[in-house]
């Protein structure tokens, strides 16, 4: 994710780009096959938790330019903040079955950015 100057920016870019990957068809099948068969010791449970942390590293980084900016607070739990982003598009995904409106993205990178920002 480029530094875009602003967790207001980012935060939305990271979601919609998400989204888009949610979209491709098979995605929901793959994506509920992967968690399931990661519950089970081995190669797929370590590519797994390989690409969980890859993905959830991206969004702590755009946390950490955010705390180094000052547009997210300094006493942010980064790795809370960072499953925040990421577990509503796998709710909207996986339980309600519904992928296909960016403003749901747009909303949750508002909602989020207001939890953890900085006060103006």
């Amino acid at each position: 994710m480029p530094d875009l100057g602003d967790l207001r920016a980012e935060l939305p870019a990271v979601l919609d780009a998400r989204l888009g990957v949610y979209r491709v068809p098979g995605t929901a099948r793959l994506l509920a096959g992967l968690i399931a068969a990661a519950e089970k010791a081995g190669r797929v449970r370590g590519a797994y938790q390989r690409h969980v942390t890859r993905i959830m590293g991206e969004t702590r980084t755009i946390l950490e330019r955010g705390i180094a900016r000052g547009d997210v607070r300094a006493d942010v739990d980064v790795q809370a903040a960072a499953t925040l982003v990421a577990a509503p598009l796998i709710f909207r995904l996986r339980i309600e079955q519904q992928v296909r409106d960016g403003p749901f993205a747009a909303g949750m990178a508002d909602m989020i950015a207001r939890a953890v920002g900085s006060p103006a």
